[in-house]
């Protein structure tokens, strides 16, 4: 890219002809003086000379061809301001049905003229996107070659961009099929013809209207397209009345519209917002005393939460973890980034083939509805998988209404306490699967104390005498609990966790409170379903999905999930550790949870202070995590 941005800007000036005449007749001067010094050299050097020479020039000339090539084939940009609608993205559920359409209209798009944008706006796009707008000629030698050293220095891992304003307008409103490239050739074509183009648009265009432009189409999250839609949607205003700090916020998201969305993540999108005001200070375009009065304004605050004054689609929350999950695997396989995967999401046309159970995922909706949960500001997860497939079913990442799309999700995010849920895919399936312990072992439940002499008791007060493995797990013995894990070992409890697809754990895990599910960072509600999911599936662990295929509207399949199978414990291990969680439902700690007619099997699960409370478990058909508690706990 860097011979290429070079050669478009040595050819945009007028004496270059010349120096290109004057460079080769010093060469055929240097030639014709080393004649005879040639002449003594031994003919191997010559000969590797010569083709040395050669090669180069084939190499230069086959450069030239291609990039003479791809400027050839390069679009039209005699278009550039209308208005690209993209296609519509279908999700459907298991069934085929319609969940919900992605889409990118022009009703997410209202064009403002740029003397309606706030010069601040202007300016803190230009300090933050492209601060050699009004120097470079379409595209930025500096920024390119700073991008190349930056990414040599990070050993080949080239994260920084280079793009223009101008190039990003292009991409926007001309290179609207980058979504279709196919490989390394389809990419270098593109970047080539944009380069070329972002030349010949600075030579046709104003840097007003290009800018203008840009500011019209920028994707800046929550499906919006453009300053004026985006200021009504996370302000209520029109992009004339934005503060400067407002603008420095708006300007910020552009780099990545889901990661620095204030709604979503307001943390990340104020420390973007203070880089932006920087930019702006450090570039001349605020005083010191505007950045100060700027950077002290509390701007999240002003951004609207209340969905209603939108009137915007809101996604549920499996939509929620199946389009971050698609994103996910598109930047995984195509090296897209992180807005490129939303653009192509938003505008490409796919057709989603989802796993969600629309029928259950309404009921667990209506359930979270209900005050009980939310009362007094509690928060809940709830998890439902298929247990044939491994799929998920239904999500549920917090109680209460839903406001947002792409929200904070509880189920997949949140990593809380496990209390005594870990115990069953830890030291009891351990022990069980290396037939170390059965059901009628009998352990005694007497007073206890862990290795460094701290006293343990259990849950229900009391001790028990001698009980059977069977009856301590019905009534979640901690004493029990603890010998057991004593009995099989550290390591091969750890490893169990592993097994079961707990990726949460650490090293500083491996001490006994692991036994009681005493974890240094928690598990998430989506990662101990699936373990338990494992054992009602005969344990056998699928590695969870949202969805099962992904394709776009040519129906050519993006990407498809083949699940990942793994049997963790034997067979036999997962009939007796359901055995022993349907005495759980029976007569045990999940006594309420029984339902006429249906055999369940479960494990419950609690704290210090009730601060985290777990139910896990299945039935023939499902299985079921659900935790409560607070965000703090």
């Amino acid at each position: 890219m860097l011979l290429v941005s070079v050669l478009f800007l040595t050819f945009e000036q007028k004496n270059d002809i010349f120096v290109l005449q004057k460079v080769l007749l010093q060469l055929e001067r240097e030639v014709r003086m080393s004649k005879k010094k040639r002449r003594k050299k031994h003919p191997i050097l010559k000969a590797v000379f010569i083709i040395f020479i050669i090669g180069f020039i084939i190499l230069t000339a086959a450069g030239i061809g291609f990039i003479g090539y791809q400027i050839m084939q390069a679009p039209d940009i005699s278009e550039i301001d209308a208005t690209p609608d993209g296609y519509l993205t279908t999700i459907l559920d298991r069934d085929d049905e319609v969940m919900s359409t992605l889409y990118v209209t022009e009703s997410n798009r209202v064009y403002v003229d740029l003397g309606q944008i706030p010069e601040d706006l202007q300016k803190a796009f230009i300090a933050i996107e492209d601060a050699r707008f009004y120097d470079h000629h379409g595209i930025d030698l500096i920024g390119i070659c700073r991008a190349a050293v930056q990414g040599i220095m990070n050993g080949g891992k080239f994260s920084q961009g280079a793009s223009t304003i101008t190039q990003q307008l292009l991409k926007n409103n001309v290179f609207t099929d980058w979504m279709e490239e196919d490989g390394f050739y389809d990419r270098i074509s593109r970047k080539i013809q944009e380069q070329y183009l972002a030349v010949r648009l600075e030579q046709q265009y104003s840097k007003e209207w290009i800018l203008e432009n840009y500011l019209n189409t920028i994707n800046l999250g929550g499906g919006t397209r453009g300053v004026q839609v985006a200021a009504q949607y996370y302000f209520g205003k029109e992009v004339s009345e934005l503060t400067l700090s407002e603008c420095a916020l708006i300007a910020g998201i552009t780099k990545n519209p889901s990661s620095y969305n204030p709604l979503n993540h307001p943390e990340k999108c104020l420390e973007r917002q203070q880089l932006v005001l920087s930019a702006m200070l450090d570039q001349g375009y605020i005083s010191r005393e505007e950045y100060d009065s700027a950077k002290s304004e509390d701007v999240i605050s002003a951004v609207i939460t209340d969905s209603s004054e939108r009137k915007t689609q809101i996604l549920s929350w499996f939509e929620d973890a199946l389009l971050k999950q698609i994103v996910t695997d598109l930047m995984a396989k195509y090296r897209y980034s992180e807005e490129e995967a939303w653009e192509l999401l938003y505008s490409g046309g796919l057709t989603v083939y989802s796993t969600q159970d629309t029928r259950l995922q309404q009921i667990c909706e209506e359930e979270a509805l209900k005050p009980q949960w939310y009362a007094n500001g509690e928060q809940l997860s709830l998890v439902m998988m298929d247990v044939s497939t491994g799929a998920f079913a239904a999500i549920v990442g917090g109680s209460g209404e839903k406001t947002s799309s792409l929200s904070y999700n509880r189920a997949t995010s949140a990593v809380c306490q496990p209390g005594s849920t870990i115990k069953i895919i830890g030291e009891y399936a351990a022990a069980l699967d290396t037939k170390s312990i059965t059901l009628g072992t009998a352990i005694d439940d007497e007073p206890y104390t862990y290795s460094d002499g701290t006293p343990l008791s259990n849950s229900y007060g009391s001790y028990k005498g001698m009980i059977t493995v069977r009856d301590a797990i019905a009534f979640s013995g901690n004493i029990a609990a603890l010998k057991t894990y004593q009995q099989v070992g550290t390591n091969q409890v750890f490893h169990y966790l592993q097994k079961f697809g707990i990726t949460t754990l650490t090293e500083d895990d491996k001490n006994e409170a692991l036994s009681l599910g005493g974890t240094y960072n928690g598990v998430t509600n989506f990662e101990i379903s699936a373990a338990y999911n494992a054992i009602a599936n005969d344990g056998i662990y699928v590695r969870p999905y949202y969805y099962t295929k992904v394709i776009d509207r040519s129906g050519t399949v993006l990407l498809q999930n083949q699940p990942v199978q793994e049997q963790v414990i034997s067979y036999e291990c997962s009939q007796l550790l359901t055995s022993a969680m349907e005495d759980v439902i029976a007569y045990g700690t999940g006594m309420e949870a029984a339902i006429d007619g249906i055999a369940l099997a479960a494990k419950s699960g609690t704290t210090n202070e009730n601060r985290d409370l777990w139910f896990v478990g299945f039935s023939s058909y499902y299985t079921l995590g659900v935790w409560g508690g607070f965000d703090d706990h």
